[in-house]
């Protein structure tokens, strides 16, 4: 932790990840110049997974709230990138070129924000779900979920036990998968409309890895199904507003203003929920420690 780090030399590394990191942080500075702090820094987590930006008190408040999540790239906000991504090349290529180059976005994407367990497991999906259709077969995902996670593990095992991440994404996946359709028949007289929809992804996966957070964590939030209820619907614009002002401003900044305020606007609506929800007395308690086994069971 007080190792001093030299730079020896520059330039030697992969060609094209080093000309796509050159690019993610050209992306940064444009995309700083016209949203101020702290929605900045938001903006860049929801969107890269950078987290540097936003602050400890920031962070804690995530954490409270059970949002952390959004800001550590899980496979909702790659699953946002890979349907933005398709729709875009839809009006450009046919259904081959479309799914080559989804294929050629999603590698891009997954080596820009870094090849963390959670990324890697929700591109490997994305990928197999474009390889189902360009081959005409029906898409399990189950099974790209259990082929996902053996890819990975033949790579490296030490990910089953060492790995939170890939431990939480794999089960909330799992959960999902498996216990929605059970949630989803019994709200189906009623219509699952998209809040009905947010708040039971949010049940199912809180339940799927409930055992994990108390195992690693040691803290529950009990105010997460409301605040991602709140929280969730309003990614996917933050998402694009940030990414639509910060291509606009490596253009020109001016150009990029009326983006920027709409992106400040949304960013602001995510802090603010989370703020008033963190102040919350008891938003998350302590549980007491449990023994490996205590997770199985």
């Amino acid at each position: 932790s007080f190792a001093e780090v030299v730079v020896t030399e520059q330039g030697q590394g992969n060609f094209i990840v080093g000309n796509l990191l050159a690019a993610k942080h050209s992306f940064m500075a444009a995309l700083e110049q016209t949203v101020p702090e702290p929605y900045v820094g938001l903006g860049e987590g929801l969107l890269l997974g950078e987290k540097r930006a936003l602050g400890e008190d920031i962070s804690e408040q995530f954490r409270l709230t059970g949002l952390t999540h959004i800001v550590v790239l899980s496979g909702y906000n790659v699953m946002l990138v890979v349907a933005f991504c398709l729709y875009i090349f839809s009006f450009i290529f046919g259904l081959r070129g479309r799914i080559v180059a989804g294929v050629i976005a999603i590698i891009a994407f997954a080596l820009v924000v870094g090849l963390s367990a959670t990324v890697v497991r929700a591109s490997i999906m994305a990928v197999m779900v474009l390889v189902a259709q360009a081959t005409g077969r029906r898409y399990d995902v189950l099974r790209a979920l259990l082929l996902a996670g053996t890819l990975m593990l033949i790579i490296n095992p030490y990910l089953l036990l060492f790995d939170i991440g890939f431990q939480l994404s794999f089960m909330a996946t799992l959960g999902l998968v498996l216990f929605a359709p059970a949630f989803e028949s019994t709200i189906a007289s009623k219509g699952v409309t998209t809040l009905r929809g947010f708040l039971l992804a949010t049940v199912v996966t809180q339940i799927a890895v409930l055992p994990l957070l108390i195992y690693h964590i040691g803290q529950v939030s009990i105010i997460a199904v409301l605040a991602n209820v709140l929280v969730l619907p309003v990614v996917p614009v933050a998402m694009l507003l940030t990414f639509l002002s910060g291509t606009a401003a490596l253009v020109h900044v001016t150009l990029a203003l009326p983006l920027a305020f709409l992106a400040q606007l949304s960013l602001s609506y995510i802090l603010l929920v989370t703020d008033l929800l963190a102040r919350v007395p008891f938003a998350a308690v302590t549980t007491p420690e449990i023994p490996g086994w205590g997770v199985v069971a």
